[in-house]
């Protein structure tokens, strides 16, 4: 009897298995051949590309260095489906330059711009977003000076040039804490301190569809949130894909409950949530001085780094548990990456940015036994 031959049939091929691939095999199968390489290189087929592990997470973070030349600093500020947005800053006594890139690590490809035809300012924050409608990523270089309107400029990668934000009455009512901004949803997000008789917190958001500022609303039901105990901290973080702020006290936080703001968008409005104090995570050091919240993920686990000893903890919130990660090198802050095939007109072949930047892939093992979870520096 002759033998058969069971064949996939091509739609299973080119829609079911190889959007679950790695980035690296499809870079690969785009010279099988020229119906294969047209696919992988189509729009459809690339945001089909999407890591849907839940129990995955590979953090990107940055590190400044000296040269012989004077000082250089490679600061990531945001990941979007897999681009990387970096600001490099280079200066000595008699000189300084800044220059932005794009960067995809996945297809070792990066856009190169100039920053905006204005003189470099100190006084100067960062934005990174993605408009899903217009399929265009933007980022934005704003001017802050207190107590006056913000001066912004945005750079669409679809015209390729920078241009200037319309909105021109818009003050930030306070000091920005978070520099980089926290990215949700492909809208750039930061946590603004207003000192007024005790420090008020407020959000702010930009819209990268519309290109304006604004304010979300309050995060107390009867007026802003108020920070004025002595130690109490607070964070701004991505949680559950929604913005979120945390607030906990450095001093007492073995002792002290732990709350969560979360901002629903559709009904534009604060929900507080409360956790036990960090008393029942063991493993956490005696002192709370140097914890920051880095990550809050999509099932509801938050990601922990100790800055002091560099090291990560993955708690869950739901049953109470952490887990202590191996050392975190040099991450205190950390982005939220994966890979992509992404590409943007004008990218190039760049490969140093390895150098740079420290990739963490973290994932959690359901085994029969116990959990775990394993953290890979390497990034190939």
């Amino acid at each position: 009897m002759a033998a058969t031959t069971s064949i996939l049939p091509v739609d299973t091929i080119e829609f079911e298995i190889l959007p679950r691939l790695p980035v690296k095999s499809l870079l690969r199968f785009k010279s099988v051949c020229k119906s294969w390489n047209s696919l992988i290189s189509s729009d459809v087929f690339i945001k089909s590309v999407r890591n849907s592990d839940h129990d995955s997470v590979t953090l990107v973070s940055h590190s400044g260095q000296d040269n012989l030349y004077g000082h250089f600093t490679a600061v990531c500020i945001g990941c979007i489906n897999g681009l990387v947005f970096i600001e490099e800053h280079q200066w000595d006594c008699d000189s300084e330059t800044l220059e932005f890139i794009i960067w995809n690590p996945a297809t070792k490809q990066c856009l190169e711009i100039r920053p905006p035809p204005v003189p470099i300012s100190c006084r100067y924050f960062l934005g990174f977003g993605f408009d899903s409608v217009a399929n265009d990523y933007k980022f934005m270089y704003v001017i802050n000076i207190k107590e006056h309107p913000l001066v912004g400029y945005i750079y669409s990668c679809n015209s390729g040039c920078w241009t200037k934000i319309i909105q021109s009455n818009f003050v930030v009512p306070g000091c920005i804490l978070n520099m980089d901004p926290v990215i949700i949803n492909g809208s750039p997000f930061w946590l603004i301190l207003q000192d007024l008789n005790g420090s008020h917190l407020h959000v702010m958001s930009f819209d990268v569809r519309q290109e304006f500022f604004r304010l979300l609303p309050d995060l107390g039901s009867s007026g802003p949130i108020t920070i004025e105990e002595d130690g109490e901290c607070c964070q701004l973080l991505n949680f559950r894909d929604s913005p979120a702020v945390v607030i906990y006290n450095l001093i007492f936080c073995f002792d002290e409950t732990i709350d969560i703001h979360v901002f629903n968008e559709k009904c534009e409005n604060w929900s507080k949530m409360s956790f036990k104090p960090f008393k029942f995570l063991s493993e956490v050091p005696t002192s709370c001085m140097q914890l920051r919240f880095v990550l809050g993920l999509s099932n509801g686990d938050i990601l922990l780094v100790d800055s002091e000893v560099r090291k990560l903890y993955w708690v869950n919130l739901g049953n109470y548990t952490i887990k202590s990660l191996r050392e975190g090198g040099d991450l205190c802050y950390g982005h939220k990456y994966s890979e992509s095939l992404v590409f943007i007109n004008g990218m190039k072949p760049l490969y140093q940015k390895e150098d740079l930047f420290q990739f963490l892939s973290i994932k959690k093992n359901h085994g029969p036994a116990r959990e775990e979870i394993q953290i890979n520096r390497s990034f190939k």
